[in-house]
């Protein structure tokens, strides 16, 4: 993930263009002599930008945070994807994000295709700049298939799995379970009852 300096980010011209950097998917030096308040993609640095030492030391730390950015990913190569996220920059004014889990981490272009291409269709009007970003990795590619069948607990973690995806996606209470009541009852109402499913 790269990273920019932006001096001056307090003023009106500055926060735009952190708004916009971050949008793509950077992360952010927000420079300025008044203080900022730090939030997800912004590191706020108070900043005389006429002191050389000081402006010297903050491409140093952006530099430095690159370099460890790109170390973290390089146990990442052949990894399955388990969650997106979307990004826009209107031509116009504004941005706009959506998150996108994955039912199944993988990383099969086809299938990844699928599920960002419904999310594009809700841009509520015309983008200059598209970004996607990988926001939770699943296991490594040769992980994901075996010939055997699965053991009692493998199937169970599995199931857990796709439990808490199903979750992530459509909210804590979209899995149920049927609870039988009085499944003898003449009236069909009473014989069960939807409750949600436990942890």
């Amino acid at each position: 993930m790269p990273a920019a300096v932006i001096t001056g980010a307090a003023g009106d011209l500055g926060r735009a263009l952190c708004e916009a950097f971050i949008a793509d998917g950077l992360t952010v030096f927000g420079a300025d002599l008044a203080p900022l308040e730090p939030r997800p993609g912004l590191i706020p640095v108070q900043l005389d930008v006429t002191d050389r030492a000081a402006v010297f030391a903050l491409a140093e730390r952006a530099v430095a945070l690159r370099r460890r950015q790109a170390a973290e990913f390089g146990p990442r190569r052949g990894r399955a994807l388990r969650a997106l996220r979307l990004g826009a920059r209107f031509v116009e004014r504004g941005t706009w994000r959506r998150d996108v889990p994955l039912r199944q981490a993988h990383s099969s272009r086809e299938r990844l295709r699928l599920a960002l291409l419904p999310r594009l269709d809700e841009l509520p009007a015309p983008i200059e700049r598209l970004s996607l970003t990988v926001v939770a990795y699943g296991p490594p590619v040769a992980d994901q298939l075996s010939f055997q069948r699965p053991d009692e607990q493998e199937r169970r973690n599995r199931l857990a799995e796709a439990l808490r995806q199903t979750r992530a996606a459509a909210g804590t209470e979209s899995v149920l379970r049927v609870l039988e009541v009085e499944p003898d009852s003449r009236v069909p109402e009473r014989r069960a009852f939807l409750t949600p499913f436990g942890e």
